[in-house]
């Protein structure tokens, strides 16, 4: 079991770092970027259900499928950068 959790864990940070190699991109770069389109995605679902229109209504139930995603990401970005904080 341990192996497995080790040798997975492995994988995906190599994985991770290669992407961020490739692209360019570092953690902190793709942090900011999730973050930010979590604000605006936020700020646009409060704009879409405060009005009174249905196509706004619709809108607004719609961008769920974006925001949830955004927030699980937020949460571990959190995590990782309270972890990296404590240890």
């Amino acid at each position: 079991m341990v192996i497995t959790v080790t040798s997975v864990t492995s994988a995906v940070a190599s994985s991770v770092t290669a992407a961020t190699t490739t692209f360019g991109f570092s953690i902190a770069a793709l942090s900011i970027i999730s973050v930010i389109a979590l604000v605006v995605f936020l700020c646009s679902k409060e704009l879409a259900s405060t009005s009174g229109k249905k196509s706004f209504w619709s809108v607004a139930r719609g961008l769920d499928i974006v925001i949830v995603p955004l927030v699980i990401a937020f949460m571990m970005i959190l995590a990782v950068e309270t972890m990296r904080l404590l240890l």
